[in-house]
């Protein structure tokens, strides 16, 4: 079959400016690397960009099957939204976690996946882990803020039918450095280091000098935020409402504007209030006890808090969290098999902790395998709670869990 569209070429192109992200993907012939960073490393991937929205635009639609053409459409969408990223956001500017989830995210597929082999794995390990200290060196010189920048009103997005693009500019504000993202970073850096050191522990002592280092220069990029960055770190990490529409038409691909999202919410939250209110009045009298008549008798809304506070109170220990997991998702697992409510994928899922350089991203979340990679291992993290957080219910990790299970029919909804 004629690849019309040169996608393996394209996709081959992408990875090999984007290492990180390619290992994300499956495609590991650049799993040493971290690709180019700082203003040349911008650079090349603002040409890239470029010379590949021109090839794929000068394509005549007349030569293009209709698959084709929706490829086309999805390949100029993440064009531009790269484009929009690198001219806009920004991230390496003003936001100090951002290299902290780049790092980690580079480091933890070569010690948590099986791809390859593992001595291929443990050298391109060793090569990203010897890169670290110039990476983090080069992440705190960026931190400068963004000024006010002037941008084309038009920002690139896919447009719904009947929309006419906006024509000239329009001013965004400038953004200081993030305070939140900066102390965020300070805390979850140390999620650097514990990569390292789990390397060494997944690979043996052959690591042990390149995790060292990175080691080392993790203190260093979290005293040099703490003395050089913080004290200058005004910003609040917002994008704002110009910055985050034009962010949210290249996420959506302009499918939804804030405000059609935003109706469809407070839609949505009515509905589930309401099945929330109905679901205490039923369960109160379990839940509740001999408290069951004066709160059923009262407002609804404290009614809903009440037996919300009651199953909190059922709960394992945080330290207990992932063994607990495990067996539900193997009960919810054989559940399924046994009745045949939908076919899973052969693939086991692994639950582990989530790593600490991802926990200012989400407590509980499922590490998606690449496309190129299916008959690896799966992955839900799940982070333990602050204690004030900690009321999670056995009930309630079944409930999640068994929506995860049926999530993952198909190694999830890629597949359905």
């Amino acid at each position: 079959m004629i690849d019309a569209l040169d996608a393996a070429g394209l996709l081959a192109r992408f990875a090999a400016l984007h290492p990180v992200a390619a290992t994300g993907m499956g495609i590991h012939d650049y799993d040493g690397s971290w690709g180019e960073h700082g203003p040349a490393g911008r650079a090349a991937r603002l040409d890239w960009c470029d010379r590949e929205e021109g090839r794929l635009v000068a394509i005549p639609a007349v030569s293009l099957s209709p698959d084709d053409l929706c490829d086309r459409d999805l390949a100029l969408g993440t064009i531009r939204a790269i484009r929009f990223e690198l001219q806009e956001v920004q991230p390496e500017a003003w936001d100090a976690l951002h290299t902290v989830s780049v790092i980690g995210g580079g480091l933890f597929p070569l010690i948590a996946r099986g791809f390859g082999t593992a001595e291929r794995r443990a050298s391109d390990l060793a090569s990203r882990l010897t890169q670290v200290p110039a990476l983090l060196d080069a992440a705190v010189a960026d931190l400068t803020g963004l000024p006010e920048l002037r941008v084309p009103a038009d920002d690139g997005a896919p447009r719904r039918g009947g929309d006419i693009p906006p024509t000239g500019t329009v001013m965004l504000p400038a953004r200081p450095v993030s305070r939140l993202h900066t102390e965020t970073a300070i805390a979850q850096a140390p999620g650097i280091a514990e990569l390292a050191e789990l390397g060494v522990t997944t690979y043996g002592e052959a690591l042990r000098g390149p995790a060292d280092a990175a080691i080392a220069a993790t203190d260093r990029f979290i005293e040099r935020l703490q003395r050089e960055v913080l004290p200058k770190s005004s910003g609040e990490g917002r994008y704002g409402a110009a910055l985050y529409d034009r962010a949210l038409r290249h996420t959506l691909f302009g499918s939804h504007d804030r405000a059609a999202i935003a109706a469809k919410g407070e839609q949505e939250f009515a509905a589930v209030r309401a099945r929330m209110i109905s679901i205490a009045q039923r369960i109160a009298p379990e839940w509740l006890g001999d408290r069951a008549t004066a709160a059923l008798s009262g407002d609804r809304s404290t009614l809903v808090a009440e037996v919300l506070h009651a199953i909190g109170g059922d709960h394992c220990a945080p330290e207990e969290m992932l063994d607990r997991s495990r067996a539900e998702t193997a009960r919810c697992e054989a559940f399924i098999r046994k009745t045949g409510l939908v076919d899973l994928p052969k693939e086991p899922l692994e639950i582990m902790w989530t790593p600490l350089f991802l926990r200012a991203y989400a407590r509980a979340q499922r590490i998606e395998e690449a496309a190129a990679s299916r008959g690896a291992t799966g992955s839900l993290s799940i982070g333990t709670m602050p204690a004030a957080d900690s009321r999670l219910t056995l009930k309630v990790i079944g409930v999640l869990l068994l929506v995860l299970a049926l999530t993952l029919a198909g190694a999830l909804l890629p597949r359905l």
